[in-house]
C-alpha cells in the first residue's frame, strides 16, 4: 500500500512538472504566433491545466488563435460565445465561428452550425 501511495504522489509530481512545461512551450510559441500554441495555451487556461482555471483569458487567446487559422481555436471560441464563458453569451457570433471553423474543414463546427441553424 505504501509503495502504491508513493508511486502515485511520483506521477503527480511528473504531472505537475510536465504540465509546467508544456505551458512554458505553448507561451513562447504563441508569443511568437504560433496558433497552435496560442490554442494549446487558451484550452490550459479554459480547463486549468497547469494554470489557474481563467475563462477571459482563454477567449482571448482562442480568438488569436483562430484569428491565425486554428480552425480548432475557432470552434472553442464558438463554444465560449454559445455558452457565454469568459465573455457575454453571444449565438450569433457562435454560429458564424462555427460557420467559420466547417467552411475550413472542421466537422465538429459544421455539426454546431447545423444545430444552431436548425434553431
Amino acid at each position: 500500500m505504501k509503495k502504491i501511495l508513493l508511486l502515485t504522489l511520483l506521477l503527480a509530481g511528473i504531472n505537475i512538472h510536465l504540465n509546467a512545461n508544456t505551458f512554458k512551450e505553448n507561451k513562447k510559441a504563441c508569443d511568437t504566433g504560433d496558433a497552435n500554441g496560442c490554442n494549446n495555451l487558451a484550452w490550459m487556461y479554459d480547463i486549468g491545466s497547469g494554470v489557474k482555471q481563467d475563462a477571459f483569458k482563454a477567449g482571448k487567446l482562442y480568438t488569436k488563435a483562430c484569428d491565425a487559422g486554428h480552425l480548432n481555436g475557432c470552434y472553442n471560441l464558438a463554444l465560449m460565445y454559445y455558452y457565454g464563458s469568459g465573455m457575454r453569451q453571444n449565438d450569433s457570433k457562435a454560429k458564424n465561428l462555427f460557420g467559420k471553423a466547417c467552411d475550413a474543414g472542421e466537422a465538429k463546427g459544421c455539426t454546431s452550425y447545423a444545430i444552431l441553424n436548425k434553431r
